[in-house]
């Protein structure tokens, strides 16, 4: 019983692997072109009474691809259906035009070279290539000074890619030479631009390297981190871009439980962040210090507990911001400078709106 079913395994296998197996193009009998319609691109060949691949194809195993564009045969003297092609007379096969390449995929189209790829004589050939001239010795197109390969394109270099020049860095601000690459960097406390990195523009506080406190002294409110080597914000205050500002009451952390040097705030338990306390909020122009609202300001008639609010008196024991003039937490502001805020806001909500819009 067991050698039965061996043997049938094998028998089932043996069938399998012969009908798999399937020949060659040109091994395929056909007496019309419907024989071979299940190969793509391919038609029966009367004198052979063979499948064989259609013109501008080619046999590759039982299957027929898109010659490459160097495979394809002059039709005419010319390359037609082809772009950026031509027909070399001395092959009669078709090739890619000048300052064009076939592609990496199959090398069934041309496609734009490199810039080091397109041949010239003089600079005139490599006009169509901006910030491009003709190499003498190459006989190829090079990117002028200044910029570098990228494709068929030339770019501005990086700061870091470009080379010094005497020693220095001419027409670059903010930059300088590196002695050790004879590359150009950016000084201290700049860095490269994020979008090509061909200028050197004003770094953040934590991107200025420093050995003592000294070094970041043009920094307001700034000190050497001993760990980093760079400069922080010193305590009280966070660093926004290039300048370190006073931190937020809501973004101080509590110090054993309290909120020092934060006149009406508490610590806040849950977030250990200091927060104003009850009948206190934070100031209108940085949120550093706890203040009363106007309305939440008492006073009496004869008093003058309004007097320190710009544009407000005392109604019913609580001051009050004068007509035309609105609540902005402690202070009172123009009416019509509010307006032109909340329209400013309106405005770039609109153009946000407008941008997704067109997105989609």
């Amino acid at each position: 019983m067991g050698l039965k079913i061996r043997n049938f395994f094998f028998a089932v296998l043996t069938m399998y692997l012969l009908s798999s197996a399937a020949g060659a193009v040109s091994e395929t009998d056909c007496s019309t072109n419907d024989d071979c319609k299940d190969i793509d691109h391919a038609e029966c060949d009367g004198e052979t009474t063979k499948c064989k691949c259609s013109d501008g194809f080619r046999e590759d195993g039982d299957t027929c691809v898109k010659r490459k564009v160097s495979e394809t045969d002059c039709t005419n003297g010319a390359c037609t259906d082809m772009d950026h092609a031509e027909c070399d007379s001395g092959t009669a096969k078709c090739k890619c035009s000048d300052g064009y390449k076939e592609d990496s995929t199959d090398g069934t189209t041309c496609v734009k070279g490199a810039v080091s790829e397109t041949d010239c004589s003089t600079n005139d050939d490599c006009k169509d290539i901006d910030h491009a001239e003709c190499d003498g010795e190459t006989t190829k197109c090079k990117c002028s000074d200044g910029f570098r390969e990228d494709g068929d394109t030339c770019v501005k270099k990086k700061v870091s890619e470009t080379d010094c020049t005497n020693g220095a860095c001419t027409d670059m601000d903010h930059a300088e030479c590196d002695s050790g690459t004879t590359k150009c960097k950016c000084s201290d406390g700049y860095k490269e631009d994020s979008t090509d990195g061909t200028t050197c523009v004003k770094g953040t506080v934590s991107d200025k390297g420093c050995s003592t406190n000294d070094d970041c002294k043009d920094i307001d409110h700034a000190e050497c981190d001993g760990e980093t080597t760079k400069c922080k914000c010193s305590d009280g205050f966070r660093e926004d871009g290039d300048t370190c500002v006073k931190r937020k009451v809501s973004e101080t952390d509590c110090t054993n439980g309290e909120c020092t040097g934060i006149d009406n705030a508490e610590c806040d338990s849950g977030t250990t962040t200091c927060q104003c306390s009850g009948g206190y909020k934070e100031d209108s122009t940085d949120g550093s210090t706890c203040v009363k609202a106007v309305s939440d300001t008492t006073c009496s008639e004869n008093g003058d507990e309004c007097g320190g609010i710009d544009n407000s008196h005392c109604d019913n024991g609580k001051c009050e911001c004068d007509a035309g003039y609105v609540m902005n937490i402690d202070v009172c502001t123009a009416e019509n400078a509010t307006t032109a805020i909340q329209l400013g806001n309106f405005t770039v909500l609109l153009c946000a709106l407008a941008t997704l819009i067109q997105q989609f």
